[in-house]
């Protein structure tokens, strides 16, 4: 038997399975997740003699709540154990959020817990006698459709209102109508949920490749304008520009266009799928490009100025990352994470202004590849879904067939409006992913000459003059015009 459940088991014998994994369980779904509750005044002991046998790491998660959290490097599954509310799991049930998810069943009973090697574990040898749950539990999950099960779920614990919408993500399930009034009228509580909780909710949510409904709804609910109160200006700008919804229908169709490119880029790019692939599913960072994508024009309202007959956006990019940097620390995200959102918002109208050029040069790409890393892919990624924000998704397909063929001029791009515009900027989009995958290594290695070479060379002393000489030996190398260092040599002796 596998140490984790045989630990869990031993210790928790009083305790109860409860919530998603026994609902993925009887969906035949695999859950990562393993959610305990058990009497109050056992939460904590038990919890660290677990986490101890397991040798993992035990924290709190939610103190109102008393949920503590175990995390083990050795064991994939994350466990979660909280107080049962009420005087007994049956009261506890009730006061569950959602009918789908008030399903719990004793760890006296041993379910067996199936531990699968690709990660996470499914449950089997339910037995529907010792299953709780509320009466309509069983027909609600039949119809995928997602109720409220508490009258006060929002008001006990306003975080559920986050998790409504990424269940409903997570299992393709519909929400009622009468959850969704429920969240308009409590939108404003999500405020008292903490940070922590909020930020790891937000990440699960964006990993699924359909956020755009689902942001679609949060803020029919006004719960998405409400964790993002910037976003609410959004709406009522460039109206003329991006049609209803303003800049925040563009905002959620570039959502919409990082969704398509996650499911579609092994067709478009199949020389680089593997690597992208492996990219997108590397930790977290699907769910960081979703969310650059949400703040990415968060400052267009407070930037939006009329220059002649057009509207204009000046320095939003570097309003809003300095911008997303304030909300993505007040969300407790790491410092990596805030330096890789900022920096992509801060520099993603920097593809475009390269491609407003008739010609772009190895040095131009060479000294964007060097300024944005270690970006470049996430960045490249995120232009690719907001230039894909500006078509249907039937002129996408039509611009991705066209993606292989020789970049069209500006002059042609202009004559065929959005969608020539698009096309263009997605061809560079897939010379420079060509370039970045093909020519990463060279831009990374070191220059053929040091900075002492070069002074001995030239007998010069120190100054930024030899940082210059070094920069354009760099280019002069990726360009191809120099390939050894007696090349290098030469080269440095003809600079002027």
């Amino acid at each position: 038997m596998n140490v984790l459940i045989s630990t869990i088991y031993k210790n928790a014998s009083e305790g109860y399975l409860v919530g998603g994994s026994l609902r993925n369980s009887l969906l035949k779904k695999v859950s990562y997740d393993l959610d305990i509750a058990m009497p109050r005044e056992l939460v904590v002991k038990k919890a660290k003699i677990i986490a101890k046998s397991l040798k993992a790491a035990c924290f709190i998660l939610d103190e109102d709540m008393l949920t503590y959290r175990i995390v083990s490097k050795k064991h994939s599954i994350q466990v979660d154990i909280s107080a049962i509310i009420g005087k007994d799991i049956n009261e506890d049930i009730k006061r569950r959020d959602f009918t789908v998810n008030a399903f719990a069943y004793p760890i006296a009973k041993k379910p067996t817990i199936n531990i699968l090697k690709g990660g996470g574990f499914t449950i089997s040898n339910i037995k529907k006698p010792y299953l709780i749950a509320p009466k309509t539990a069983f027909k609600d999950l039949k119809s995928k459709n997602i109720k409220i099960n508490c009258k006060t779920a929002f008001i006990d614990d306003p975080l559920r209102m986050l998790r409504l919408f990424r269940i409903s993500a997570e299992l393709g399930f519909k929400i009622s109508p009468s959850a969704i009034k429920k969240v308009k009228e409590n939108a404003r509580l999500i405020h008292k949920s903490s940070q922590e909780r909020v930020k790891d909710e937000l990440v699960k949510l964006l990993s699924y490749t359909n956020s755009y409904e689902i942001l679609k709804l949060m803020d029919k609910a006004d719960l998405l304008t409400t964790l993002f109160m910037d976003l609410e200006s959004q709406k009522g700008c460039a109206q003329c520009y991006y049609g209803k919804g303003g800049v925040l229908e563009h905002t959620l169709s570039t959502v919409k266009g990082m969704d398509y490119f996650a499911k579609n880029f092994a067709s478009i790019y199949p020389k680089h799928k593997v690597k992208i692939k492996k990219y997108l599913e590397e930790g977290e960072n699907f769910s960081l490009l979703k969310l650059a994508a949400i703040l990415h024009d968060i400052e267009k309202p407070s930037t939006a100025r009329v220059i002649g007959d057009r509207l204009r956006f000046f320095l939003h990019e570097e309003k809003g990352a300095k911008k997303a940097m304030h909300l993505l620390i007040q969300l407790r995200f790491s410092k990596n994470n805030v330096r890789l959102i900022t920096k992509i918002i801060k520099e993603h109208l920097r593809p475009s202004n390269l491609a407003a050029n008739e010609t772009i040069t190895d040095k131009a790409m060479y000294r964007f590849f060097r300024d944005l890393h270690p970006y470049e892919l996430p960045l490249l990624i995120l232009c690719w879904a907001d230039y894909a924000s500006y078509v249907s998704e039937k002129d996408i397909k039509r611009i991705c067939k066209k993606l292989t063929m020789p970049m069209i001029t500006v002059a042609e791009g202009k004559k065929y409006g959005s969608f020539g515009k698009t096309l263009r900027h997605m061809q560079f989009m897939g010379i420079l992913l060509n370039k970045f995958f093909d020519t990463k290594k060279q831009i990374l290695k070191k220059p053929l000459l040091d900075g002492s070479e070069v002074m001995d060379l030239l007998k010069i002393p120190p100054s930024n003059k030899v940082g210059k000489i070094l920069e354009a030996l760099k280019i002069a190398e990726y360009e191809g015009k120099i390939k050894t260092r007696t090349d290098a040599k030469k080269f440095i002796k003809k600079l002027k």
